[in-house]
């Protein structure tokens, strides 16, 4: 529906609609480093250039994908959230949730957020692991805020998507939803679960190694969005960064429109971390970063000879696919 003018207007609506949401993001991330005040101004420009001037973003938006939509909304949220504008956010989150499903990892996030701001730090490290997971994970989950956040968010969610139901049936259902449960990339993925993907499709026994591997790829993510929530849910902004580099690395399906996801939330994340403070940490984050490019290009280089060349280089797709998972995780 959104990008019907490009029959209608010009096939070059939805570009110019991505790259001006691009500007957009920009424009929120100013905004919220503003708000959150722990940054310069020569910084914010250099962090919002993280952004802006990224090959990766520009890209993607002027080959007509649509990730500056939900990165939009993301970040929105997040804006609303912080600046106790709950309702908002809550509508946004909504909307987020059912434009693309993945913003649903913020929510456990966002409701220890609302349970924990206005609680004075407390030294909790003489509790049992059991009492502090249920005092930070468990009892800051309930209150006001948090119903009102989750009353408007289901509700905004469920309302859009009744409606979209009623007009285009079961179709939009399974398209938007449940094809991502049992969708099985095994080409254009950086995951290193594409190989077992790729060996599944050929399976016949119900229960193998390979669907047993990725049933634990879904644990680690689950568990790492719990962690990452309980661990740096005060601190929203990283955290939401977190949560989403954590999902992209552990997802069964990696792709190129992927990586927009975290790398807008980047400029808020690097403004929290030490990264840009003095010149040592400058250099072994641009060491980082070529290593996590490099992986990336070895990827494409095997990648193209199995998917252009049609030649047998799965084992070095797979190795390559490990580097760059190891690329993510340093």
């Amino acid at each position: 529906m959104i990008l019907t003018p490009n029959i209608a207007v010009h096939t070059l609506f939805g570009k110019i609609l991505f790259v001006l949401l691009d500007l957009i993001i920009g424009f929120l991330l100013e905004k919220t480093l503003v708000m959150t005040k722990t940054s310069t101004e020569k910084e914010r420009v250099v962090l919002i250039a993280v952004w802006l001037l990224n090959p990766l973003s520009i890209n993607v938006s002027t080959r007509g994908n649509a990730e500056a939509i939900i990165s939009a909304l993301v970040i929105c949220c997040l804006f609303c959230i912080l600046k106790n504008q709950l309702v908002l956010g809550s509508f946004i989150f909504g909307l987020a949730v059912h434009v693309k499903l993945y913003p649903i990892i913020y929510s456990y996030a966002i409701l220890l957020y609302l349970g924990n701001r206005e609680k004075p730090f407390s030294d909790r490290s003489r509790h049992s692991f059991p009492i502090r997971i249920y005092q930070d994970g468990i009892l800051p989950l309930f209150g006001k805020k948090q119903l009102l956040f989750f009353v408007i968010s289901a509700g905004t969610f469920f309302l859009i998507t009744g409606i979209l139901y009623i007009l285009y049936g079961y179709e939009m259902i399974y398209e938007t939803f449940l094809y991502h449960l049992v969708r099985s990339d095994h080409r254009h993925n950086f995951s290193v679960q594409f190989y077992h993907i790729y060996l599944s499709t050929v399976s016949t026994i119900e229960i193998s190694p390979i669907k047993v591997g990725s049933l634990l790829g879904l644990v680690a993510q689950a568990f790492l969005i719990g962690a990452i929530s309980i661990s740096f849910n005060k601190t929203l902004d990283l955290c939401f960064f977190l949560l989403t580099f954590a999902f992209v690395t552990f997802n069964k399906v990696i792709t190129v429109q992927y990586f927009i996801w975290f790398i807008a939330l980047l400029p808020l994340a690097l403004k929290s971390s030490d990264v840009l403070k003095t010149r040592t940490s400058v250099l072994l984050g641009l060491g980082l970063l070529f290593f996590w490019f490099t992986t990336q290009g070895v990827w494409l280089y095997f990648g193209y000879r199995l998917e252009f060349l049609g030649e047998n280089v799965f084992h070095n797709l797979w190795l390559a696919s490990l580097a760059f998972f190891l690329a993510n995780i340093s």
